[in-house]
């Protein structure tokens, strides 16, 4: 099913810009559509949360190294992402996941809570949400979308949890049956299997 996206407002889309630090907005002006900030961050910036980390998505692992490379800073380096150690966020350069477009994206993310993106498309600062954004943001409600990766679905879902976002037990079924089809696939014994899969998340969970 294709999701028509919606928008942030036009007065949150300003005020999660305003809030990015100048060098993480330079660089975004400098790469029209290529360097996507998305994730954690929007939805703490609009909810007043705690900004954990800024996620910027590429359209290629060799962006993404060279954005951080130029970006400068010490850095940590992991399977998923260049880890900039900056003030006042650190700033992740993701080159696991690699995208054409803003709204894949978007479509990427495993909650709708985090289903929102913002870039530069040359003229304006540009958004996507997810159609159910802002009413599950509001609601404080874990929607699952989808996941390549359901082991940290399911360690973020727990995590969210401590800050006060619920799931339904429909949601609940959802990634529970995701991680189990998940694991019949491992040729060893399902616990084994299921510590796996829940071990493979990201160095800085936050960040998704």
């Amino acid at each position: 099913m294709t999701i028509e996206w919606s928008k942030l407002t036009d007065d949150d889309l300003s005020y999660c810009v305003r809030g990015l630090p100048k060098k993480v907005r330079d660089l975004m002006n400098r790469h029209e559509g290529r360097a996507v900030l998305a994730g954690g961050y929007v939805r703490a910036m609009i909810r007043g949360e705690d900004v954990s980390d800024i996620d910027i998505f590429s359209t290629s692992k060799e962006q993404a190294e060279r954005f951080a490379s130029n970006f400068g800073g010490e850095t940590i380096l992991t399977q998923n992402a260049t880890t900039v150690l900056a003030r006042p966020y650190p700033v992740q350069f993701i080159h696991k996941w690699t995208f054409e477009t803003p709204q894949a994206v978007v479509a990427s993310f495993d909650f709708t809570i985090a289903q929102a993106a913002v870039w530069w498309d040359g003229r304006e600062w540009s958004s996507a949400c997810h159609p159910s954004f802002y009413a599950d943001l509001a609601a404080r409600r874990l929607n699952y979308s989808r996941s390549s990766e359901p082991g940290g679905s399911v360690l973020r879902l727990l995590k969210l949890s401590r800050r006060g976002y619920r799931a339904s037990p429909e949601t609940v079924a959802a990634l529970l049956d995701a991680v189990f089809e998940q694991a019949k696939g491992r040729d060893r014994p399902m616990l084994e299997a299921l510590t796996a899969i829940l071990r493979e998340v990201d160095p800085l969970p936050e960040a998704r």
